[in-house]
């Protein structure tokens, strides 16, 4: 059955939209006033059934074919995501997946390796609060709520056997997906939404419509503030609480208020604990602010699990994250409330992303020590020709790559010499959000740069343009805001920021680009990778690099 796409424009002015109650979308609900449009875009609506659940796209656009091509696009987008992730499809990728031999190693596609890689990520950092391997007690679950009667307890503590985000084993640099025990089943219920929000947001920032809002279920995406507004303002769903503005932030809700089971007199929530097997019996609603919804969706989930007491140590792995946490105990709700996310009666400011200039030095990891290239690889070549080679074709090419880096990249005390040739030096290992720092120094006419997750580049050269810029960009920040470039010959130093698909640069420490969007050079229709390598540039000129060292970002 096809399925439409109802529009709503912003015509009146002094519209105001009522506010979406939670019981309708399932957790967060959201208003806005159709401001005067200064900017000269209007205000268009579409909403449209999606992924199992209501899905709405709110854009500021010039015109409404313009918007409606967007909105479309990102529809599209979703069934896309809906036919890779979801488990009510047995030809989904994800359950062809499921139903391959166990421990073989299996080459998925870039969404499926992207989100299994945030969900392995998260998993870990909760500590398996949130667990992408809970398909087979989920399965269970969906049963026991459907009859009303508890699963069997041998079948239920066969299907926990079968869970454990351990056994989940992922290989970024071939894109494989390994599932090391027999009868595995993957559930992305908890962060697939949150996935496809800020795959949907790429879509909009692609096409340069910078403010909108994006919701699917209880999950929602803002970008830049509406014309003549602090922000797009999100109501909590907490009596009391009121509303925050949020600019370029996500917000997810979780928790058992609307979606619970009684069975023989006990209430359990829709939640499944990893730890019984069964849905949660604590109750619990948690709201979590974060830069993307990919983080918003599987923390919320994790912190209902964890309870007030594994509050800490989650947020401790997720510093740049606010929440809001509301659970039962001692007669009346315990609330936690963290200063980027404030109560009602506090100053209120969005979550936005790094772009300071402070000094930050702890957790960094050095990426070259002066001694060895251990951290480094030869770029074999680009990232589609690689990935379109056959097995003995990229040994072939990986062999032909090291003799190469072998015979021009050089050590020399702690620097790292480039004498000539064309062979880029990648990291192993792959990087989501992170803060890099280097120092640089080039001859005369040299040119190089540095990818960020696989994709160029944040420019080198000796040119009066300057360094910094995102040479490879086309709709935009491909110049760096000044020219802060050392004399040829000199050292320089970079501080890069990448978070979602946003860099801020730092050359010498002036900012020269800030948190603009990086563009996917191999495939301009779509969104950089969610993870991937920081290479070095080789451009045929000599090159110095070092000091260089990364920090890894947690959203």
């Amino acid at each position: 059955m096809a399925r439409g796409i109802a529009l709503v424009t912003g015509l009146s002015l002094c519209l105001c939209l009522p506010l979406v109650s939670t019981a309708a979308v399932g957790g967060t609900g959201w208003k806005d006033e159709a401001a005067p449009a200064a900017s000269g875009h209007e205000r268009f609506e579409f909403t449209r059934l999606s992924m199992g659940d209501a899905a709405r796209v709110v854009v500021y656009a010039p015109d409404e074919p313009t918007a409606r091509a967007a909105a479309a696009a990102v529809f599209n987008r979703l069934d896309e995501l809906e036919a890779v992730m979801t488990d009510y499809r047995d030809d989904s990728e994800l359950m062809r997946l499921c139903a391959l031999p166990a421990n073989t190693d299996v080459p998925v596609s870039e969404d499926l390796f992207g989100v299994l890689s945030h969900a392995s990520r998260i998993a870990a950092a909760t500590g398996g609060a949130y667990d992408p391997t809970l398909g087979p007690v989920v399965a269970l679950w969906r049963k026991a709520s459907k009859d009303g009667v508890l699963p069997d307890p041998e079948a239920l503590r066969e299907a926990l056997a079968r869970t454990g985000h351990d056994k989940l084993v992922l290989d970024p640099r071939r894109r494989t997906v390994r599932l090391a025990m027999p009868g595995m089943r993957l559930d992305l219920g908890g962060i697939g939404k949150g996935y496809a929000a800020d795959a949907a947001a790429a879509i909009l920032e692609a096409r340069g419509l910078t403010s909108y809002l994006v919701a699917i279920g209880g999950d929602v995406r803002v970008g830049e503030a509406p014309p003549g507004e602090e922000g797009w303002r999100i109501a909590i769903p907490d009596p009391g609480a009121g509303e925050v503005p949020l600019v370029r932030a996500s917000i997810s809700t979780s928790g058992d208020a609307y979606q619970f089971v009684e069975i023989d007199g006990v209430r359990y929530s829709h939640i499944v604990d990893p730890a019984t097997g069964l849905g949660l019996q604590r109750r619990a609603t948690v709201t979590v602010i974060a830069p993307d919804s990919t983080t918003a969706d599987a923390l919320a989930t994790a912190l209902c699990v964890s309870g007030a007491e594994g509050i800490d140590p989650i947020l401790a792995a997720f510093p740049r994250v606010g929440v809001r946490v509301l659970t039962e105990g001692s007669g009346r709700p315990y609330r936690w409330i963290l200063e980027r996310f404030p109560g009602p009666d506090e100053p209120v400011h969005a979550v936005r992303e790094p772009g300071d200039a402070n000094t930050l030095t702890e957790g960094f990891t050095v990426l070259f020590n002066g001694h060895d290239l251990d951290a480094w690889e030869p770029v074999a070549a680009d990232p589609p020709q690689f990935a379109q080679m056959s097995p003995q074709e990229r040994a072939a090419a990986e062999e032909a790559a090291r003799a190469e880096m072998l015979k021009h990249w050089r050590i020399e005390g702690d620097v790292l010499h480039m004498t000539g040739g064309w062979t880029s030096l990648a990291t192993r290992e792959v990087y989501d959000d992170f803060e890099l720092r280097l120092d640089w120094k080039i001859a005369g006419d040299g040119d190089s740069g540095v990818y960020l997750r696989d994709c160029p580049q944040v420019q080198i050269w000796d040119n009066p343009a300057g360094s910094g810029g995102l040479y490879n960009n086309q709709r935009g920040g491909a110049s760096p805001g000044r020219v802060a470039d050392r004399p040829v010959g000199e050292w320089n130093t970079f501080r890069i920021i990448m978070v979602g698909d946003r860099v801020t640069v730092y050359l010498n420490g002036e900012l020269v680009v800030d948190r603009v969007p990086l563009e996917n050079y191999w495939d301009r229709a779509a969104p950089i990778p969610h993870a991937g390598r920081i290479w070095l540039q080789a451009h045929g000129t000599p090159l110095w690099f070092r000091n260089i060292s990364i920090r890894p970002l947690s959203r």
